[in-house]
């Protein structure tokens, strides 16, 4: 079986994290935030390190610029919603706002987590 990174930014994928947390449906809708947390950490991961496949077929992987963690990082609904506000056009453009991959990774995978975590303890 192969897997693809998204192409993209998964913006439905963006849209669906943010509307589940927001309305508190974390627990009911486990199986589609843990989904579209997954889509989200793939594509930033993507970013982050490259893909191993493009490189097969001759595509350059991005070259790693550290970029330091700042101590206030914004939480992950704050960040998404920039995102997606500046990938549709509205209110700054994309190249205003931009998350670094890092960043967005980071949180994804907190998020992804903590997600996790609470079902497991939930199941003993």
């Amino acid at each position: 079986m192969s897997l693809k990174y998204p192409d993209s930014l998964p913006l439905d994928s963006i849209k669906e994290i943010v509307r589940i947390i927001q309305a508190g449906n974390t627990v009911p809708e486990k199986a589609a935030l843990a989904k579209h947390l997954w889509v989200v950490q793939g594509y930033a991961q993507k970013m982050l390190v490259g893909d191993p496949d493009s490189v097969l077929v001759g595509m350059q992987n991005p070259t790693l610029v550290p970029q330091a963690m700042p101590d206030n990082l914004p939480d992950l609904v704050s960040m998404l919603e920039k995102l997606a506000l500046a990938e549709s056009g509205a209110e700054f453009t994309a190249q205003e706002f931009q998350v670094p991959p890092a960043w967005l990774l980071q949180l994804v995978i907190e998020k992804l987590v903590e997600l996790l975590l609470a079902y497991l303890k939930n199941k003993n």
